[in-house]
């Protein structure tokens, strides 16, 4: 399985970082968050499910995230970012 690049779109990175200042528990974002990145490098279909519009989603709490995927680049694009509702 070859690795993934993993970026975040401009506005998906501001959400993490103001979900951080804001948010509940740094920590917990802030975990979440590079697991994220380490699922999505690896082999994101394998954890996430499919979305509207061609999108993914991936949920590790408290964030859940929706990503694109550009194969033939092995690429991910984070595109949202939120908390996930208890």
């Amino acid at each position: 399985m070859n690795h993934c690049t993993v970026t975040w779109w401009p506005d998906a990175r501001d959400e993490l970082a103001r979900l951080w200042v804001e948010g509940p528990s740094r920590q917990q974002i802030a975990e979440a968050a590079d697991e994220i990145d380490r699922v999505l490098a690896v082999d994101p279909e394998a954890s996430a499910e499919p979305g509207p519009e061609g999108l993914w989603r991936l949920t590790l709490r408290p964030l859940t995230v929706q990503f694109a995927l550009e194969e033939p680049d092995r690429k991910v694009i984070v595109v949202t970012v939120r908390l996930q509702a208890d």
